[in-house]
């Protein structure tokens, strides 16, 4: 099985870290912490996580606030991951397992899910890395009735031309201004592996139709392969990512691709100097209504602890720069997609780093012109307030923000916060 959590080895990290070594100036300090933070529920709490263990993949909101997301493992059957959801009622919240993936017979309906999609009537969407056909991967639905559908099992046509390992989850038109899904227009998603050269693909599919390969990587020497990032989609359907590897520098690429399959931009990373950043494949890009892109990369950058960049017109910027430590105060190798409040100022996560000196992460602001470190995990005993956030974080009307650790919490399998 080629399902995997993209990992990059020493001698990767010091071949790209060659493109853009240069002597490094005196990382600034951060602004102290300016939130506090309630854990709303801490996963594991019974002998063999029947509740799921690690939300890596970014929660989502229905229509009455209550939120949905999966765990990468954990669960009732086989340890393959989780569909919950964290219902608002009026006075606190209450936690439910709405399915334990790999409850099929050689794990049909799938195991280790992505991140989800929710659509105007409460049915949820997503894929899984393994499970299905050849164990490489499916798209499913989850109704509202509990009974999942797989839409789609990958690697169902010779040679995985279709794609396989699926770790990103799914996109539509509208997304990108927080409309539900449809529950009828055409899906996008990416695999990492597979297609026609064997370099990953970008997809479509329908939750009545087939599945399509609308792009295959490798289809030149630049456009960049391996794909484990989300696309977005825009007002005109066109679709933009990343890459985690390829292009010019081999250090991944940012690429868009029109409604009919054609690669209609493709820029090599790292190719920028001291500041450029390297392997994205972190999370989904942001797209500002001015048409930028901005988004993270873990790796590279001024001080070799990751970047937030924009992108615009063909040009690359970097915007803010993480440095590389257990002790950064905002946070090293950010991750997950940006999110921008109504004034403009964005927030994300930090796997590691922060000022506790416990190497557990961040969550940051950032206002355009400083990063400023609004908490920092690991602050209580045993980290029971979490550690290692991955995902895109939610804002409610208040500007409160919701998001998952990967670890932490009361029984060390991950949380789900809120930073008041």
């Amino acid at each position: 099985m080629r399902t995997r959590i993209t990992t990059w080895s020493s001698a990767a990290f010091a071949a790209a870290a060659a493109i853009c070594a240069v002597a490094r100036p005196a990382y600034p300090a951060a602004s102290p912490s300016a939130r506090k933070e309630v854990v709303l529920y801490s996963f594991c709490q019974t002998s063999g996580c029947p509740d799921g263990q690690s939300p890596y993949a970014p929660m989502v909101q229905d229509a009455r606030g209550n939120f949905y997301g999966t765990t990468t493992v954990g669960g009732n059957a086989n340890n393959s991951g989780t569909i919950y959801e964290l219902e608002r009622a009026k006075k606190n919240w209450v936690f439910h397992t709405l399915y334990s993936f790999c409850s099929r017979t050689n794990c049909k309906d799938g195991r280790y899910p992505a991140g989800l999609i929710v659509d105007t009537s409460g049915n949820l969407y997503g894929t899984a890395a393994g499970g299905g056909n050849g164990n490489e991967g499916v798209v499913f639905e989850l109704r509202k009735n509990g009974k999942l559908s797989v839409l789609y099992k990958f690697c169902a046509r010779s040679g995985c031309v279709d794609g396989a390992a699926p770790q990103a989850g799914l996109a539509y038109q509208g997304q990108q201004n927080a409309q539900l899904y449809d529950g009828i227009s055409p899906l996008y998603g990416t695999a990492e592996d597979g297609g026609a050269y064997n370099q990953g693909v970008v997809y479509t599919i329908t939750s009545g139709g087939p599945e399509s390969a609308l792009y295959n990587f490798g289809a030149n020497s630049d456009d960049g392969n391996g794909p484990v990032d989300p696309v977005i989609v825009d007002t005109t359907g066109n679709l933009y990512g990343t890459t985690s590897a390829g292009g010019s520098e081999n250090a991944g690429t940012i690429y868009s691709i029109s409604p009919t399959g054609t690669e209609t931009m493709s820029f090599s990373l790292c190719s920028q100097g001291e500041d450029c950043g390297f392997y994205p494949g972190t999370g989904a890009l942001l797209m500002t209504p001015d048409g930028t892109l901005i988004g993270t990369i873990p790796n590279g950058g001024a001080y070799d602890g990751g970047v937030i960049y924009s992108f615009t017109a063909g040009t690359y910027q970097t915007l803010a720069n993480f440095c590389n430590g257990s002790t950064c105060p905002t946070g090293a190798a950010a991750r997950g997609a940006l999110i921008e409040d109504p004034f403009g100022n964005l927030y994300g996560v930090a796997p590691l780093g922060g000022k506790n000196g416990t190497n557990a992460g961040t969550v940051f602001e950032f206002t355009g012109s400083r990063l400023r470190t609004l908490y920092s995990f690991c602050a209580l005993t045993n980290c029971t307030d979490g550690k290692t956030p991955y995902s895109k974080l939610i804002m409610d009307s208040h500007g409160h923000l919701f998001g998952t650790t990967a670890g932490g919490g009361t029984f060390n399998g991950g949380t789900i916060f809120e930073l008041l």
